[in-house]
């Protein structure tokens, strides 16, 4: 199995969203669990967060700070206006999950992994 295949993208979909009806403990305590059972399955979160539609996609990678997706919150949703625009944090950093292995190579195979997951609109 690849590193492409055991890495899932953060969303609403991994947080209490998909139990609005309950109250917010509720939700945030099974949001919690269905994480945790991602990370025992051995899956990955990594962050990025899109915005804008169309082609092409840019995305935006932080520097060595540890700001991660956040660093371009200045700039994001200007360049969202003409295209889809999407922040990444790398493994480690802000709502990105830590990698086994920190290399070059992994970083690599990670940004990979979600550039291909992301859908083209």
């Amino acid at each position: 199995m690849t590193a492409r295949d055991r890495i899932l993208l953060g969303g609403d979909h991994l947080g209490p969203n998909a139990w609005q009806a309950l109250p917010a403990e509720q939700a945030m305590a099974r949001a919690d669990v269905m994480i945790e059972d991602y990370v025992r399955a051995g899956f990955r979160k990594i962050h990025l967060d899109c915005r804008g539609s169309g082609a092409p996609i840019v995305v935006l990678i932080h520097g060595l700070d540890t700001a991660g997706a956040l660093s371009w919150s200045a700039a994001h949703d200007s360049i969202a206006q003409t295209t889809r625009a999407c922040a990444y944090s790398r493994a480690g950093i802000m709502w990105s999950d830590p990698t086994p292995a920190f290399t070059p190579i992994g970083m690599v195979d990670d940004l990979h992994a979600a550039v291909m997951s992301l859908p083209i609109r």
